[in-house]
């Protein structure tokens, strides 16, 4: 369903999805288990989607009625952001969450053009200067213009946004 505030259409669903790297051993990870566990609680519907297989390590602690996606897994090189897409479009989600998971950067585009009205959280844990030329953090920066909130962890992330441009009312 959706609604109009403002001259802003909002879709009212009650589905997330949270976008992963994996579902394996680290900080984020931990992090984003918690949210979705938080979204779970709050009345949300959760759909995982993993750009990577991981171990059954975080998996075991979600209920049965968490479907979790291993894009590595099964679907083809070169479709992954249709198939992100098509997910949304056909689960009706709401809510995106996103922790690292590249082919949902890579997905934005498509979801804004098409006009699905999803809220779009992403969410940054280290600044990765000599890792991958700054890492996830660089990444959000590309495609900051079709991110409703980048959420941080301390304020080195929040200035590092800030000296790229990103406006401070969408850093949280």
């Amino acid at each position: 369903p959706l609604i109009r505030e403002n001259n802003i259409v909002r879709n009212t669903s009650k589905k997330a999805l949270v976008c992963l790297h994996w579902l394996d051993l680290g900080g984020a990870e931990v992090f984003a288990v918690e949210c979705i566990q938080h979204l779970k609680k709050i009345g949300y519907e959760v759909i995982v989607v993993c750009a990577h297989k991981s171990r059954d390590f975080y998996s075991s602690k979600f209920s049965e009625d968490i479907k979790i996606y291993q894009i590595d897994s099964f679907i083809p090189q070169g479709k992954e952001v249709e198939f992100i897409y098509n997910l949304c479009k056909q689960e009706d989600i709401s809510l995106i969450h996103n922790h690292h998971n590249i082919y949902l950067y890579e997905s934005l585009p498509l979801l804004r053009l098409n006009n699905l009205n999803i809220f779009i959280i992403d969410s940054l844990h280290i600044i990765e200067k000599k890792r991958f030329h700054e890492g996830f953090p660089r990444i959000s920066l590309v495609w900051t213009n079709y991110i409703d909130i980048h959420h941080v962890i301390s304020t080195k992330l929040k200035n590092y946004l800030l000296d790229y441009g990103v406006e401070s009312s969408k850093i949280k």
